[in-house]
């Protein structure tokens, strides 16, 4: 009886400050939430929900919000019961998925790492050659490459040796469609994108190519696996949700479904990783890439 009567007040709480809370469902869906969470958590969902309402867009991060006993840790904990209440009193689109959005906070900035491999590049930055920066500094960057290097193992990126006119941009996964943004990137003259040999590394090559058409695969196609066959595994994650092939090669889409029959199959052999492949290989093939393509500083 004492559950329910918690129950009641705090449902009578909600509707008193957001009646349009109860034509959306959320109550009945959280019965338990509200009879389980302790009083100090209540009122600070509730704070949380008010100072949203009354905000500005864009004000403040996460990390600043003015309300007592409340701090990023405990928000992050309990993201999706907010979200939902803010859905509930159409604070949120149903399609909203994030926070930050609902409550009109700041986002965290997007982050791109760099390297600079061509040292006259380099000059305007006073030598610096490695650095992460946020997307919008990179995007306003006055460096003119002639040929980017997309590469998604960090030792690799790492690895890379200097090149006259290029820049790597390191593992970038599914944010890879962010590269649109860069102006000047799209300037370039050759854009290469280099992922794991597997159902993931072409999904991201895909998003890739979807945000600029003329980005190449790098040490992506049948001749790489073949040449490596005995250091290919089975890929033990899930296959990406995301395996549209509108955007590769009549060669990549074969490959990829190649990889996917290894998987269904179970043989074993799903999978070139990108640290896999011979150094000195991948060397000789990078420079093949380039004369094929030559590019200037």
């Amino acid at each position: 009886m004492q559950q329910w009567t918690r129950y009641d007040a705090r449902r009578a709480e909600l509707l008193s400050r957001w009646p349009q809370v109860a034509a959306s469902g959320w109550l009945r869906a959280n019965v338990q939430l509200l009879i389980d969470m302790p009083d100090d958590d209540f009122v600070r969902l509730k704070d949380v929900v008010a100072w949203g309402e009354r905000s500005a867009p864009g004000g403040c991060y996460m990390r600043e919000l003015p309300i007592k006993g409340v701090d990023s840790k405990w928000i992050e904990r309990r993201k999706g019961v907010i979200l939902g209440l803010l859905r509930a009193i159409g604070m949120a689109a149903p399609a909203t998925s994030e926070l930050e959005d609902a409550l009109g906070l700041k986002r965290i900035p997007q982050r791109i790492r760099l390297r600079l491999l061509c040292n006259e590049l380099a000059i305007p930055f006073g030598g610096l050659n490695d650095f992460e920066i946020p997307l919008d500094q990179a995007r306003s960057l006055t460096i003119a490459p002639t040929v980017v290097w997309i590469v998604e193992n960090q030792p690799t990126f790492l690895a890379l040796p200097r090149m006259h006119g290029a820049v790597a941009i390191a593992g970038m996964g599914q944010r890879v469609r962010l590269i649109e943004t860069l102006p000047w990137l799209r300037e370039a003259r050759q854009v290469l994108y280099w992922g794991d040999l597997d159902a993931w590394g072409f999904s991201c090559l895909n998003t890739a190519r979807k945000a600029y058409h003329s980005v190449e695969s790098m040490l992506m196609d049948r001749r790489t696996w073949n040449d490596h066959i005995d250091l290919c595994v089975d890929e033990d994650v899930k296959a990406p949700p995301d395996t549209s092939a509108d955007f590769l090669t009549a060669d990549e889409a074969a490959m990829l479904d190649y990889i996917r029959e290894q998987r269904s199959l179970g043989k074993g052999r799903s999978r070139l990783e990108q640290e896999r492949i011979s150094w000195p290989y991948a060397l000789a093939r990078m420079q093949d890439a380039l004369t094929a393509n030559p590019a200037g500083c």
